[in-house]
């Protein structure tokens, strides 16, 4: 079997319990630029943002706008 070639990656998205301590962590931590943060229009109780990771490298945060919200309770996605 022939392997495929990758040649990049959108932007993986990661779900996370607390959205805005998660982009304090990667701004902060990785040097990641915040771009922009918006509802998720997939699911009502989370939102999303997205960080630029550096060239063509890009990250997105998926969580509940409630951040008591326990993922096990939440519906994302």
């Amino acid at each position: 079997m022939r392997a495929v070639q990758v040649n990049g990656l959108g932007y993986p998205a990661i779900i996370v319990r607390n959205l805005q301590a998660s982009l304090e962590f990667y701004t902060r931590t990785f040097g990641m630029q915040h771009l922009y943060t918006e509802p998720n229009r997939d699911d009502a109780e989370s939102s999303q943002a997205l960080l630029h990771a550096g060239n063509d490298s890009y990250v997105m945060l998926i969580g509940p706008n409630d951040p008591n919200l326990k993922l096990a309770d939440a519906s994302l996605g």
